[in-house]
């Protein structure tokens, strides 16, 4: 049995940082830490339906080297699933990409529980899916 079982099914909560229930960053953040040993900062002021906001915080992540981008994904990568509102793309979910099952994306969506979909799935909801490696700190 893979670890991402104990995630699957476990519900989506705004703002929750686990360990039963999860927001989005906060299963992020989770695994991050448990299965990667990579803790990054909580984010706790980012609501969740504030998708400039949610931009505005992973931007200063990458500013501060937290995380770099990369074209294919990666093992470990968070996908950051974008928008467009009023022309500007912004951040509006995040997850996890994990290399089994043929790849896929570990995430907890608004009003749904964790689930693991293949990227496909996601980019018929977002605008655009990019990933971005964690850095150790």
């Amino acid at each position: 049995m893979h670890w991402v079982n104990d995630y699957i099914g476990l519900p989506w909560v705004a703002y929750a940082r686990g360990p039963f229930e999860f927001d989005c960053w906060g299963l992020v953040l989770d695994v991050l830490s448990k299965q990667f040993r990579i803790d990054l900062p909580q984010y706790l002021t980012v609501k969740t339906d504030d998708p400039q906001g949610m931009t505005e915080a992973m931007l200063s992540g990458l500013q501060q080297n937290l995380a770099a981008p990369v074209k294919q994904p990666a093992h470990g990568a968070i996908a950051c699933c974008y928008i467009v509102v009023n022309g500007k793309e912004l951040l509006r979910h995040v997850g996890i990409y994990l290399d089994i099952d043929g790849g896929g994306i570990l995430h907890s969506y608004e009003k749904h529980a964790c689930a693991f979909d293949h990227p496909k799935k996601l980019n018929r909801l977002f605008h655009r899916i990019e990933y971005l490696c964690p850095r150790t700190l």
